[in-house]
């Protein structure tokens, strides 16, 4: 019967877990900019092959960022010289304004980074802007300052890092017309685990108080029969920025369960009997006080996927059991307790939490 509980508990898991991923991942898109680095300009004892290189690290950088579609270097250096070309100016001499643009028009990007790598008083100056192709404005600039050209993959990733920042995560049309969570109350969220708070599957209501602070109520079924549980969370972001919680649940036990039992006895003759007696036990009601962190993704305008993970601790009542049937006279009732204890260590309340769940909020 262990067994059977465990395997059905462990499928509802896996389930879950493969059902909510593949909810984010089917629901969740990140649209990008599509960007073009110009060639930089150089000087001093910086040579070109030096600048090709730290434009490359610049490109891998703002690949990492996940925000932009970056141009390859094939169309960008025939879109430039093309572009020089019509323009009457030197190969590789795009700087003025009017040049980038239509550089960034042709190329239909969103984006232009134009910049500079130069040395000067033995130290070598790196300057990079990015440029909106639409509105035609220098939205970033930033300047760094290195003493070696070693130290060229550190600026390029400085430099991306504070150009880019969080400010170019671009939102799909669906993320913009999701609801502000300021005007969110209130979450129903259903799960299932192993040892959730609400039981192996059950229902929660977390009503919001103030900004960040939740009371939530909620009930369900585990394997020590009907669980009720209430609590306070501590939201980074609700209802969609996971949270910290602290839950206390009233495990209602009932149900009986068997176990079968060997005794020996030494017969008439010197040798010994073996039998078997079924003892019977009920489990007792048992309280815990769960602590968990609560890890959220939102799915939809009003709908997120959770898992929670926490550790439960049994409290009160040190009584698990009662025993409705069999003769335990003739077993030792410290080994009898300690072996209906394993038998029942799969059903018992408390220890490790994780469960995975669905929320909607309003």
């Amino acid at each position: 019967m262990k067994n059977y509980y465990l395997n059905l508990f462990k499928t509802i898991l896996i389930i879950s877990i493969l059902s909510g991923f593949y909810t984010i991942n089917a629901e969740t898109t990140t649209e990008k900019y599509r960007i073009a680095v110009l060639p930089f300009k150089f000087g001093g004892t910086v040579t070109k092959s030096e600048v090709d290189y730290l434009m490359e690290r610049i490109r891998s950088e703002l690949i990492k960022t996940d925000y932009f579609d970056v141009i390859s270097n094939d169309q960008l250096d025939e879109m430039v010289k093309m572009q020089t070309q019509k323009q009457g100016v030197g190969e590789g001499s795009c700087t003025t304004e009017k040049c980038i643009i239509d550089i960034g028009n042709a190329l239909e990007c969103e984006k232009i980074m134009v910049g500079s790598a130069m040395e000067a008083f033995g130290e070598y100056a790196i300057s990079g802007k990015i440029l909106d192709v639409v509105s035609q404005k220098y939205e970033k600039a930033e300047d760094i300052v290195i003493k070696r050209k070693s130290d060229f993959p550190n600026a390029a990733k400085k430099m991306v890092g504070s150009l880019v920042g969080k400010t170019y995560k671009k939102t799909s049309d669906r993320e913009e017309n999701w609801k502000d969570t300021k005007e969110m109350k209130a979450v129903i969220e259903i799960e299932t685990g192993w040892n959730g708070t609400v039981g192996g599957i059950g229902m929660r209501l977390d009503y919001r108080l103030t900004d960040a602070i939740s009371w939530n109520f909620g009930g369900g079924q585990g394997m020590w029969g009907g669980r009720l549980s209430s609590g306070i969370r501590y939201n980074f972001d609700f209802p969609f920025g996971g949270a910290l919680a602290v839950t206390g649940a009233y495990n209602m036990g009932g149900g009986n369960s068997s176990l079968s039992l060997e005794t020996e006895t030494i017969n008439s003759y010197g040798y010994y009997d073996y039998n078997y007696i079924d003892i019977v036990y009920e489990k007792n009601p048992i309280t815990t006080v769960n602590f968990s962190l609560m890890l959220t993704r939102r799915a939809t305008s009003s709908r997120k996927i959770y898992l929670d993970l926490g550790y439960g601790i049994i409290v009160g009542n040190k009584e698990h059991y009662n025993i409705v049937k069999g003769d335990v006279s003739s077993f030792d009732m410290v080994e009898l307790d300690k072996r209906i204890q394993e038998d029942m260590s799969i059903y018992l309340p408390g220890g490790y939490i994780i469960s995975v769940g669905l929320g909607w909020a309003w």
